[in-house]
């Protein structure tokens, strides 16, 4: 059985769970109800499956992610929760919540991530903390350019040496026809 909710229906949800901040903390806070839930729950987010501890969700209780897996949304704590959004990002919205932190490959634009986490309820999120990699980018960029500044020197010179050794070449061959 999938589940699937509008987000805008999350939002309009009365939950009777005391409101807790999801700012990224390493204290752990249990409000939603979880009692008879398996230890992990199963997403389908864009086609890729993810299991998810519950654990993890229960330290961000009021994102999204969170109240569709309790039981107020959730009657089969076994199926899998279907979310129409991008599935190769979502592995940076776990490490975040996870750590507080995350380093993005070059491949994903921190803006895209930052949609993410707004859209999954992920509230007080340190732009500072999400690292996309730009700084790498640009050391990397120097790097190249130093290689690149290096390579042309080295074939300059090597360009000369064959000139060298061909004019020899001709001088000896000249010599040689006399």
């Amino acid at each position: 059985m999938t589940t699937t909710k509008s987000r805008q229906s999350f939002k309009n949800e009365k939950d009777p769970s005391p409101k807790v901040s999801t700012k990224i903390t390493t204290k752990r806070v249990t409000c939603l109800h979880f009692s008879n839930m398996t230890e992990t729950c199963h997403f389908n987010v864009g086609g890729r499956k993810y299991e998810v501890s519950r654990s993890l969700l229960k330290l961000h209780p009021d994102t999204m992610l969170a109240r569709i897996s309790s039981e107020l949304w959730q009657k089969d704590p076994d199926s899998e929760i279907f979310i129409d959004r991008n599935g190769d990002r979502f592995q940076y919205c776990l490490d975040y919540l996870r750590d507080g932190h995350v380093a993005l490959p070059a491949t994903v634009p921190k803006k895209a991530l930052l949609q993410d986490l707004q859209y999954y309820g992920v509230e007080d999120v340190e732009e500072e903390s999400i690292d996309d990699g730009l700084e790498r980018g640009l050391s990397l960029t120097k790097m190249m350019s130093l290689v690149d500044a290096e390579s042309d020197k080295i074939l300059a010179k090597e360009r000369k040496e064959v000139e060298e050794h061909s004019k020899k070449m001709n001088e000896y061959s000249r010599k040689r026809d006399c």
